[in-house]
């Protein structure tokens, strides 16, 4: 009987891309103030004077990259909202909603985009596919909403990577 305990090799957690990169992101956008949601935004950002991002899986689900042959990648979506700064009568003090977006959607990048094994121990791979979008919030009162996608290549419940 072998004994598994002192195994060297890691052993993964079955996770979903959403639920491993917010593992991740988690306390370094707390340590900077940004409130991370998953799969869904948790109010409606019009109006609010907030900021905040969202962690979601695509719903088309799994996509081969550009990068490898024969690997299936599950598709990350971050959505960064973000409104003006509003003093208490809700009024503008500053028309800041694209730069906010901007701030969190770059701090969440240098922690998803070219990163391997070496940087994130529970992803094969992880890209940004393509450059992120910024779209205005329909009757948002200028909010915004930045959103970006990744490739994540996870690892299987016993360490190895996912391969079709």
């Amino acid at each position: 009987m072998t004994d598994t305990t002192t195994s060297t090799t890691p052993i993964y957690e079955a996770r979903t891309a959403a639920d491993t990169a917010c593992t991740r992101l988690r306390d370094p956008l707390s340590a900077v103030g940004i409130k991370l949601w998953v799969k869904y935004a948790p109010f409606d950002i019009a109006g609010s004077g907030d900021a905040y991002a969202v962690c979601l899986e695509a719903s088309d689900g799994w996509q081969r990259d550009q990068w490898h042959t024969g690997v299936r990648h599950a598709i990350l979506v971050m959505n960064f909202y973000a409104d003006h700064q509003r003093d208490a009568d809700h009024r503008p003090v500053a028309l800041n909603a694209h730069s906010r977006a901007l701030a969190m959607y770059e701090r969440c990048d240098t922690l998803l985009d070219l990163q391997t094994s070496d940087t994130w121990t529970e992803v094969v791979t992880s890209r940004r596919q393509g450059e992120p979008q910024l779209f205005d919030v329909p009757d948002g009162d200028g909010a915004v909403m930045l959103s970006a996608r990744y490739e994540l290549a996870l690892f299987n419940s016993n360490g190895s990577d996912v391969v079709v």
